[in-house]
């Protein structure tokens, strides 16, 4: 179950898409639940919506007051192998930045 003290008018759900998580153990159609109110901190996954409103789950490797760095991994090699890439955002780009505080398995 969810965890119990979450309050019900903040948290959402999400539902991930793509293999870029993988190696985190997310799995496309795991449903993310994340909570907006909760500081996101260094080694979370992270629910992020840039200013144009594109969306990602990615994990919070570096949280400064200019920017973010976000890790996610490459499609699968022939040999199910796969390279991290990171991505470094400006934060006045990122509209909102929620940690994932729950994973369910589909």
């Amino acid at each position: 179950p969810a965890p119990a003290d979450l309050d019900p008018q903040q948290v959402f759900a999400v539902q991930a898409r793509g293999t870029s998580l993988l190696p985190e153990g997310v799995k496309p159609g795991f449903l993310c639940l994340c909570d907006p109110q909760q500081p996101a901190l260094v080694g979370d996954l992270v629910y992020v919506v840039d200013s144009s409103g594109q969306t990602a789950i990615k994990k919070l490797l570096k949280l400064t007051p200019t920017s973010i760095m976000l890790q996610g991994w490459l499609p699968p090699d022939a040999l199910g192998g796969q390279q991290p890439y990171t991505e470094e955002r400006p934060r006045r780009e990122v509209a909102m930045l929620a940690p994932v505080i729950y994973i369910r398995r589909r």
